[in-house]
Order: C-alpha cells, then sequence, then structure tokens
C-alpha cells in the first residue's frame, strides 16, 4: 500500500498541536483531579478529627463533672475527718471523767462519803481532782488515799484538810484532798 500524504505540512503541524494540547489539558486535568481528590480524602479526615475532638470534649465534660463531684466529696470527707476528730477528743474527755469516776468508786470504803468531786485545773499531762469527805476513822481515810496512790493514773496526792466534825453525830473525820489525775498515758508522777 502506498501512502499518499496530501496534507500540507501546516495542517500536519496543527493536528500535532492539537494533540500536544489536549494530551496537557488531559493531564492537567488528572493533576487536578489528584488534587481534588486529596482535598476530598483529608476533608474527610479533618471530619473524622472533628469527630473525635466533638467525642473527646463531650467526655472532658463529663470528666469535668466527675473531678467536681470528686473535690466536693474531699471536702465533704475532709470536714467528717474533722467533726470526727472533734466528736472523738470530746468522748476521750468524758470518758476520763467515767475513768476516774469508776476509778475512785472501786477504792472507797462502805463507811465514808464523799461529798463533793470537782476538777480545780487542768494541767498539761492531766487534771487537777479535788476530793472531799466524811469517813468513819483515820484509818479508813488513809487506807483510801494508799489505795489511790497505787492507781496508774494518779500521782501529787496532797491533803489540804482533815479534821473531826459531830455534823453527823459520833465524830466522824472530814477531809479534802487533791491530786492530779494524769488523762496522758506513761505520766507518773
Amino acid at each position: 500500500m502506498i501512502e499518499i500524504n496530501l496534507l500540507p505540512a501546516k495542517v500536519k503541524k496543527a493536528k500535532k498541536m492539537q494533540v500536544f494540547y489536549l494530551a496537557g489539558i488531559f493531564a492537567g486535568f488528572l493533576v487536578l483531579a489528584f488534587f481534588v481528590g486529596i482535598i476530598v480524602v483529608k476533608n474527610s479526615q479533618i471530619k473524622e478529627i472533628d469527630r473525635k475532638i466533638k467525642s473527646i470534649d463531650a467526655e472532658s465534660a463529663t470528666l469535668q463533672d466527675k473531678i467536681t463531684e470528686v473535690k466536693k466529696f474531699n471536702l465533704m470527707e475532709d470536714s467528717l475527718k474533722s467533726k470526727r476528730k472533734i466528736t472523738v477528743s470530746l468522748l476521750e474527755e468524758q470518758a476520763v471523767w467515767i475513768r476516774l469516776l469508776d476509778m475512785i468508786a472501786e477504792n472507797i470504803y462502805p463507811d465514808m462519803w464523799l461529798t463533793d468531786v470537782a476538777h480545780d485545773r487542768v494541767k498539761e499531762t492531766g487534771i487537777i481532782i479535788r476530793i472531799s469527805g466524811l469517813s468513819s476513822s483515820r484509818a479508813v481515810f488513809a487506807d483510801f488515799l494508799r489505795r489511790l496512790e497505787e492507781e496508774e493514773n494518779v500521782s501529787s496526792l496532797g491533803i489540804t484538810r482533815i479534821g473531826l466534825t459531830d455534823k453527823y453525830g459520833a465524830g466522824w473525820i472530814m477531809f479534802e484532798f487533791n491530786f492530779l489525775y494524769n488523762t496522758v498515758k506513761g505520766t507518773k508522777g
């Protein structure tokens, strides 16, 4: 076969240029489509990240509520601890008097009567207790004092007044003494 080229060189060149331009436009569309694809992918990634951020913000708000509740709880717990400490100290102070009165009751003799049990003042290691009363004899009173001195929490025992009285008949011994009742463990004298 014989090919006859009847097209002029200008037309051939124009056809080549037209094909070249079409290839360039097609390549440009491909590049443009590639960049649009990248933008669409990045946009979907951004939307996914925004969704995650919103869920994290919601979770953070929930955690902030929990943190606020925990802070309120800690404040209430601290308040409760301080109230408990006060209550325990009050109970201990009351228990001191119960132990003191129990100790006196265990050591008193049947032929003795106490007319007054009071505290004069508080010291660092305990409280000064003043006791007044009547006894049938000096021997009973002396034995009572001896028994008190043997107690673990009693120290600095001193007689402030002793004498005879006929107030209740038959010559009773009227007495008054004081001692230090130690409220701090391990202190004697």
